[in-house]
């Protein structure tokens, strides 16, 4: 039987190292106190819709922004929707990977480069440096990210709305997992979500089969 649910995908208030536009993956940091007052704001303005569950990742600062959001509402925790771990990238910013050839080589395999591109641009980069150097991969990433996507959807059968509190690049994952559009295309400010909508069915199996994913709007001021 086919079931509808519109989610609210929504990423979380800013931290220290998010202001400073820095990786913040594996760091478990909460938010900042201006991160707070932006979440505060946006919330007196009404941007966020009302939900019947709440589903988020287990890190802090996507648990404190649930509690501003949806305060009082059960928080279903899923794993699989922490940030990526950024291995030696974590908490640099732009400025500080720029000349790093295995940054610019991830950041254009993560926009779909092949590999044949990647060594016209870089030459030849050792696979195992990039793997030393991030831990997880974006294949890797993605499949983690929708794994918990697909619990999502179990976890809410027989009610019409919900709403997922997580990460940039969790977010960004997923999105571009279903829609099949660029990865940073569905780059958000924090506080800021999109809200979708997902058809789909549950096998005899248990699988999950998702027959249409629509993006409905962005949640932002």
């Amino acid at each position: 039987m086919k079931k509808t649910l519109v989610v609210d995908i929504i990423r979380h208030g800013k931290t220290l190292l998010n202001e400073r536009r820095c990786y913040v993956g594996v760091t478990d940091e909460a938010l900042s106190d201006n991160g707070v007052f932006e979440l505060n704001k946006k919330k007196e303005k009404g941007i966020y819709p009302i939900s019947e569950k709440i589903f988020v990742s287990p890190m802090k600062r996507a648990r404190e922004s649930a509690d501003i959001i949806f305060s009082g509402q059960n928080q279903i925790v899923i794993d699989e929707f922490k940030e990526m771990d950024f291995g030696s990238f974590e908490g640099k910013n732009y400025d500080d990977l720029k000349e790093n050839i295995l940054y610019r080589k991830w950041i254009d395999e993560s926009r779909g480069a092949t590999k044949e591109e990647v060594k016209m641009l870089y030459g030849e980069v050792n696979t195992n440096d990039l793997d030393t150097a991030l831990p997880e991969r974006m294949p890797v990433f993605y499949e983690r990210v929708c794994r918990g996507f697909d619990k999502v959807l179990k976890e809410s059968i027989g009610v019409s709305k919900a709403s997922i509190v997580a990460h940039g690049g969790t977010i960004m994952a997923i999105l571009s997992s279903y829609t099949k559009e660029d990865y940073y295309s569905f780059m958000l400010s924090c506080g800021d979500g999109i809200s979708v909508t997902v058809e789909y069915s549950i096998g005899n199996d248990g699988n999950v089969n998702i027959s249409s994913f629509s993006i409905n709007n962005r949640i932002c001021i």
